[in-house]
């Protein structure tokens, strides 16, 4: 597909920026809606993959544009990946044996594996993607309908973690991670849109305050020019993830 002008400037930014271009692949088995991957070694190009060709796609390639340019900007710093830490994940996945009877621990090892991993994605991805989903707001007006829809969804997709009976298989402090994570994205988006009602199951469930501290520490990081890794540790602190995980150089 040819990007829309918002997505085409975005790719054009991350390769002037970078030096290497941008490869875009149809992907309709991607788990997620895009990925991209940063060139390094030896690939020679920025890697960004889409599931879909549909009218969300050019704002889902500009977020993911938006988030390597992130990266790029904290240059001359080697750039780092958040890396899972063993004895936390087989704490998630002994404690899903232990709730979840009725799985072989074979099954408990893949629900629990599978548990920690998206937790630590959304740990990666939440924070430093509010800020991109507010520059892409200010900057690209071409993409608000499509990212309104699209955030949007993506509330609507977790209003279910929020009933009383949700994840009863699933440690707690997992639940209270995600749901904070959750709450701070729905404040974000009712900011963004005018539109308070898509925060309102959040707040009525107590986590104005959490969704507020974790905003206050993107905003510090947005004005200091701090590097997304350490915006990251400062959510989970706030959220109960810290030492949950580790930090590579790519």
């Amino acid at each position: 597909m040819a990007p829309a002008p918002a997505a085409a400037a975005l790719i054009a930014q991350v390769e002037q920026r970078s030096g290497y271009p941008v490869q875009l692949l149809h992907d309709p088995e991607l788990g997620g809606k895009a990925s991209i991957r940063r060139a390094s070694g030896t690939v020679t190009a920025h890697v960004l993959r889409y599931r879909s060709e549909d009218a969300l796609t050019d704002y889902f390639i500009a977020y993911q544009c938006g988030l390597l340019l992130r990266s790029l900007a904290e240059d001359p710093e080697p750039p780092v990946n958040l890396a899972s830490k063993r004895d936390r994940r087989e704490r998630v996945i002994s404690q899903v044996e232990k709730l979840n009877r009725h799985l072989t621990p074979a099954q408990a090892r893949k629900v629990g594996g599978g548990i920690y991993d998206a937790l630590m994605t959304q740990l990666r991805s939440t924070a430093p993607g509010l800020l991109v989903d507010r520059q892409l707001n200010r900057d690209w007006p071409a993409l608000h309908a499509a990212q309104r829809q699209a955030m949007e969804a993506e509330i609507r997709s977790t209003l279910p973690a929020l009933a009383p009976s949700f994840g009863k298989g699933i440690p707690q402090e997992l639940i209270t991670a995600n749901r904070g994570m959750n709450s701070a994205y729905a404040v974000v988006a009712a900011d963004l849109f005018a539109a308070p009602d898509l925060s309102v199951p959040y707040l009525a469930a107590g986590l104005e305050p959490t969704a507020h501290r974790l905003i206050a520490l993107a905003e510090a990081d947005e004005a200091e020019g701090q590097r997304d890794c350490q915006l990251i540790d400062a959510w989970a602190e706030v959220i109960g993830l810290a030492g949950w995980y580790t930090w590579q150089q790519c």
